[in-house]
C-alpha cells in the first residue's frame, strides 16, 4: 500500500491510496490517519481511485478515521468510484457514513458544501423470533419444529 499525503486548498488534505487496503496494510494508513486527525481541523478527501483491494480490515480503519476526524471537527470524504472499494462500501450500505462520492471533484467540494451530513441509515427492526418450543421451556424429542422443514406438519 502506496500513501500520499498532500495539501490541496483551503485547509483540505488529499490522502491518496494506491494498492491493497488489507490487514496487512491497516497499520500503515492507521498511523497516518491519527496524525491527521490530531493535526487536522478541516476537511481530508480519501481517494481509493486505484485501491485494487480493500477488506474489512481497510473499511473499519476508514470509520475510525472518520469519527476521530469528527471529533477534531474535521470532515471526511471519499472519492470511491467503481472498484473494488466501492463495491465494499455499497454491498455494507457505508457510501453514505462515510460520504463516498464517484469522483474526486464531487468529494472536493462536498466537504467545503458545509451543511449536515446525510443521516445513518436505522437498522429496520426485526420482529422477535417465534420459539419453536412450547411456552413452559423444554421441547420433547417428539415435538414439530416451527420451521416447515421436512420434520415439521403440513
Amino acid at each position: 500500500l502506496l500513501v500520499e499525503v498532500e495539501p490541496v486548498s483551503d485547509g483540505t488534505v488529499m490522502v491518496r491510496l494506491k494498492g491493497e487496503v488489507d490487514i496487512s496494510s491497516a497499520h500503515l494508513l492507521t498511523s497516518q490517519f491519527s496524525n491527521l486527525a490530531a493535526n487536522t481541523h478541516a476537511s481530508v478527501i480519501v481517494d481509493a481511485t486505484e485501491v485494487t483491494f480493500m477488506d474489512s480490515t481497510g473499511l473499519a480503519t476508514l470509520i475510525n478515521f472518520e469519527r476521530e476526524l469528527g471529533s477534531h471537527g474535521g470532515r471526511l470524504a471519499l472519492a470511491c468510484p467503481e472498484g473494488p472499494a466501492r463495491l465494499l462500501l455499497d454491498v455494507t450500505g457505508l457510501t453514505e457514513q462515510l460520504a463516498g462520492f464517484a469522483t474526486r471533484a464531487e468529494a472536493h467540494a462536498a466537504p467545503r458544501e458545509g451543511g449536515a451530513r446525510p443521516p445513518l441509515r436505522e437498522s429496520p427492526r426485526r420482529s422477535p423470533r417465534r420459539s419453536p418450543w412450547p411456552a413452559g421451556g423444554r421441547a420433547s424429542p417428539t415435538a414439530a419444529c416451527a420451521c416447515r422443514c421436512p420434520r415439521s406438519p403440513a
